[in-house]
This record gives structure tokens, sequence and C-alpha cells, in this order.
């Protein structure tokens, strides 16, 4: 159902002569960045974003380890604040990264 009014609304759009399609200006602008340059600037930010979420994924499964996912967090709090400060960082993103590694769930991190 979903899908057919989507590809109706597409059809629609697709439909329509008097709208002309989006071009992107290939000129620098006013500050001098061409879009080539914001497009890798873009494709470096999501490199830097998936890498990070990566690592707090990884750091996630050592807490796991330490601490397997059937003990609360608030029992396993005092056991993994000292894994935490031994990599450098606070029990709590210690702790946030678990709940990520347990639900693969990217919100689990929000706040961090």
């Amino acid at each position: 159902m979903v899908g057919e009014i989507v590809a109706q609304a597409v059809a629609d759009v697709r439909a329509r002569p008097d709208v002309p399609a989006a071009e992107l200006e290939m000129r620098p602008a006013p500050d001098g960045i061409t879009a080539e340059a914001w497009r890798h600037h873009v494709t470096v930010g999501r490199d830097l974003v998936a890498q990070h979420r990566a690592a707090q994924h990884r750091i996630g499964v050592i807490a796991l380890e330490v601490v397997p996912a059937y003990v609360a967090d608030h029992q396993a709090e005092d056991v993994l604040a000292r894994v935490a400060n031994d990599i450098g960082i606070t029990t709590a993103e210690i702790l946030a990264c678990r709940r990520y590694a347990i639900s693969d769930d990217v919100r689990a991190m929000d706040g961090w």
C-alpha cells in the first residue's frame, strides 16, 4: 500500500513538465568552495561517523565480554567503571556502548 502511494507520487512528480529538474551548480560558491569539495567533506564526515560508531560497538562488545548481557546496568556499573577508567571514557559512556552492542540500535548512543 505504502509502496504504491510512493510510486504514484514519484510518477506524478516526474510527469510534470513545468517543474524543471534540479541542476547542481558546479561553479564555486561565494566562499570559493565548489560542490565537489562539499561532496568530499560530506563523504569524509560520513566515514568518520561510521568509524566512530564501529569503535563504540567494539567497546560495547568488550563490555559484554566483561559483563554479560543478562546482568543489569546498575549491577554491571562497578565492574565496567574500572574498564572505562582504563580506556579513558566514563562509566555512562561504556554502559551506552554496552547497550548499543546488545541492541545494535545506534539510539542507545544518544547523548554521547
